[in-house]
């Protein structure tokens, strides 16, 4: 071939690697080589099931930002309406400021469930 006119060094390294290499998987006891085979099987079929995560968490991502949307446009129409009725600022600032608490204690209480997640995996881990 053509690389090897221009490479005849590195070509004749390659095929005895390629050697060594083959060579020492014939070394190899079967139950190693049966053992590696099974390794690569489940690695692959992890990588299949992460691949299925990521898809079915991109796509709860993208209907949540959807849904938040919608969210967001039906608060913007209540308070439209409410402010049509002539329902006071202080009262729509205590429903803001209560939004604001909520959202809070909502990233409070996921931040704990994670240090609680985080600790049962350590002890799991330990046991």
């Amino acid at each position: 071939t053509e690389r090897s006119r221009r490479f005849p060094s590195a070509e004749l390294q390659f095929e005895r690697d390629k050697e060594k290499l083959l060579k020492r998987r014939q070394a190899m006891p079967e139950f190693m080589v049966d053992a590696y085979e099974k390794e690569g099987a489940s690695v692959g079929r992890s990588q299949k099931t992460m691949g299925s995560v990521m898809d079915i968490a991109t796509g709860s991502l993208t209907m949540l930002r959807e849904q938040r949307e919608t969210l967001k446009h039906a608060q913007r129409l209540g308070f439209d309406i409410l402010n049509r009725l002539g329902v006071s600022q202080s009262l729509m600032r205590a429903v803001e400021k209560r939004e604001t608490q909520d959202r809070i204690i909502l990233f409070v209480g996921m931040a704990l469930i994670l240090i609680l997640l985080y600790f049962v995996v350590q002890h799991r881990s330990k046991a």
